[in-house]
């Protein structure tokens, strides 16, 4: 295969063909003369999914939807956080190819909404209970912390297995992401990795990669949680009414990329 054969192919519209025929590869991916190939369409795609994130806040803005950490919900990276890119790999291992030029580009992503706009209450103004985005940030897919958000998580976990005199070998090489599953697990990385993706979580559905986690956001607007209907009535349970999702979501997926 030629040098650009997977990026053209992936431009073109391969996007799931070329991603899988790369995962199968595992580290094979990561050497010459597929790696510069590999890294290039890894590069495409967060800038693809930089392209939907913006788009995706800048909406949700306009809507009324109010972020929990607004300065944190898209962030560029620097120089500094290109720079913990590097000392997370020292010190914990290689992360996955599309996850190190994640963060080589994106140093930040926190789509979690406002507690306060979350859960529907009575004391709500009126003018916040009647937006159609209350309640819309129920189990957002869309965070992936600073990398020293992360590791604090990761201590977080640590601490919590030794209080309770549980051995904690199994987050001694776990990266946290931030964010949980459905069944409660947090979603992370077991580093090292030996390839171009890695597993965030399996809540009983099979492996979830990081490419598969945005693709799954993207597809439903960054709320794929209320585009699965049999989950509606267990959502309004934790929030109180369900968002009128129906109604956002043409307009939240309208010219978002598909990676």
């Amino acid at each position: 295969m030629s040098a650009s054969t997977y990026l053209m192919r992936y431009r073109m519209g391969e996007r799931k063909a070329v991603w899988g025929e790369l995962l199968s590869l595992g580290a094979t991916a990561l050497a010459e003369p597929l790696l510069s190939d590999a890294r290039a369409v890894a590069e495409e795609i967060v800038d693809r999914a930089h392209h939907n994130l913006r788009l995706l806040r800048d909406r949700l803005i306009a809507l009324g939807y109010r972020f929990e950490r607004p300065e944190e919900v898209i962030v560029d990276a620097a120089e500094r956080d290109r720079a913990a890119v590097i000392d997370l790999e020292l010190s914990m291992g290689t992360l996955p190819l599309i996850v190190r030029t994640w963060y080589q580009r994106i140093a930040s992503v926190d789509f979690r909404q406002h507690p306060d706009q979350l859960f529907y209450r009575q004391t709500l103004s009126a003018d916040c209970a009647d937006l159609p985005v209350v309640g819309l940030g129920l189990h957002v897919p869309l965070v992936f912390l600073r990398i020293e958000r992360c590791l604090e998580l990761r201590d977080q976990m640590i601490a919590r297995c030794a209080a309770s005199q549980v051995p904690s070998r199994s987050f001694e090489k776990f990266f946290p992401v931030g964010g949980y599953a459905s069944n409660c697990d947090p979603k992370g990385l077991a580093l090292p990795s030996q390839g171009i993706d890695g597993t965030l979580y399996n809540d009983g559905d099979g492996n979830i990669c990081f490419v598969d986690e945005l693709r799954k956001a993207f597809c439903s607007g960054g709320f794929p949680f209320w585009r699965r209907k049999a989950q509606y009535r267990r959502g309004v349970a934790l929030i109180g009414r369900r968002p009128d999702f129906r109604q956002l979501l043409d307009s939240l997926v309208d010219g978002l990329q598909t990676v």
